[in-house]
């Protein structure tokens, strides 16, 4: 679910997707990819089916950034035996970045960063384990922007975008959010050892012999 509550950042505030916002996260898309997205895309956000928030420039009410995502199960998920591993606890979800775009005129100034820390606040009490995104191997500025989020770069799709009657390649990126299961084992009996050894009695010495 999105924060409905607004976030001043800038001269700005981060909300959620309104019907109305569809033209203008359109444009924003045209604008920074050199894909086109399908209206099932635009109709599911706008229904809430696909997470979205917007930032809206508060003195003109322009759109000046949107991030849209999803939280899928792992078995849904295209890059699942990159990203996660087995769990006790259900189904286990990840959290995926669909688009991510600031307008041109307000790079840099924090927007990206903003939303992107909504959704993963969301992510976290969705109980995904793990961000992820697909970004074009010639994309330097949004490899930059990510490992500076603390992503890492996990795999090279080749031919994973058909652009420009071309194909493309993607590189995925990933975020964990929770621990995975064998760490969680590993401090637990960590744990339960140091336990057990604070409560034995020491050993005298005739007992040592």
């Amino acid at each position: 679910m999105v924060p409905r509550d607004a976030q001043t950042l800038q001269g700005a505030s981060v909300r959620q997707v309104h019907p109305s916002d569809v033209q203008a996260i359109r444009r924003l898309h045209e604008q920074a990819f050199p894909l086109r997205y399908k209206e099932s895309y635009y109709e599911k956000l706008v229904n809430g089916q696909v997470w979205g928030v917007v930032t809206e420039e508060d003195s003109t009410g322009e759109l000046i950034g949107v991030l849209t995502g999803e939280f899928v199960p792992e078995r849904l998920a295209r890059d699942a035996p990159l990203l996660s591993r087995f769990t006790l606890f259900g189904e286990p979800r990840l959290a995926y970045i669909m688009t991510l775009a600031v307008s041109s005129t307000y790079h840099r100034q924090g927007i990206a960063t903003q939303m992107l820390a909504q959704f993963e606040s969301s992510a976290r009490r969705e109980r995904c384990r793990y961000m992820y995104l697909h970004v074009l191997d010639t994309n330097e500025g949004a490899m930059r922007f990510y490992e500076q989020q603390g992503f890492d770069r996990v795999a090279l799709i080749r031919n994973f975008y058909f652009i420009d009657a071309a194909p493309r390649n993607a590189l995925t990126y990933h975020k964990q959010l929770h621990e995975e299961l064998g760490g969680w084992i590993a401090r637990l009996f960590g744990t339960l050892l140091s336990f057990l050894r604070r409560s034995s009695p020491a050993r005298t010495a005739n007992e040592q012999v």
